[in-house]
């Protein structure tokens, strides 16, 4: 358990976060008649990353054309990858050289110390589609009951599910996306 302060810092921070997040989500949640989100994947030569002047910037795909197709999400990047890999729209290398062998596990792990939030239901499957199991076992997570101790604070310091959410996976301003399973209240009284 934090020390009081730190708690009361962690629970301030973690408001205007989430507040900053809904303000965020509303100004650039404006959907297109398209469908497509509304000038959300600036041109790359106006994004802040790629130079401009730069002459091999033309021989790259623009985000918006590489993105448009793909089925739509309401946070992040405003793709949802687990439909567009169930759905066939893309195909993922299996490691560096593309010779790895997936094992794609189909197993939940529920993670019930959630406060007064929903639980947590973990999908191995959504997750070892894209990645061998070594990426998170064992340096991010132990592989055994109760062996992480997993807070929204230590993933927002980007420990945790924080090293990919947030980065390149699904930020965790959609709260409910991970804690999606109501707390069965007859536990609580036992």
């Amino acid at each position: 358990m934090l020390p009081r302060a730190k708690r009361v810092l962690f629970l301030a921070v973690a408001a205007v976060f989430m507040a900053a997040a809904i303000v965020v989500m509303t100004l650039d949640g404006a959907m297109a008649q398209d469908g497509g989100p509304v000038g959300f994947h600036p041109a790359l030569g106006d994004d802040g990353i790629h130079d401009p002047a730069n002459p091999g910037l033309q021989f790259l795909q623009q985000p918006d054309a590489a993105l448009r197709e793909l089925p739509q999400d309401r946070v992040g990047n405003y793709v949802n990858w687990v439909e567009a890999l169930e759905g066939g729209y893309v195909d993922p290398r299996k490691g560096v050289k593309g010779e790895t062998l997936m094992n794609v596990i189909n197993m939940d792990v529920l993670k019930t110390k959630t406060s007064s939030m929903p639980q947590v239901k973990f999908p191995h499957k959504q997750h070892t589609a894209w990645l061998g199991c070594n990426n998170c076992h064992p340096a991010i997570f132990l592989p055994q009951k109760d062996g992480n101790p997993i807070t929204m604070y230590a993933i927002l310091k980007g420990e945790f599910c924080g090293v990919c959410h947030g980065k390149v996976a699904f930020p965790v301003t959609d709260c409910f996306r991970c804690h999606n399973t109501p707390t069965d209240s007859r536990r609580l009284t036992k």
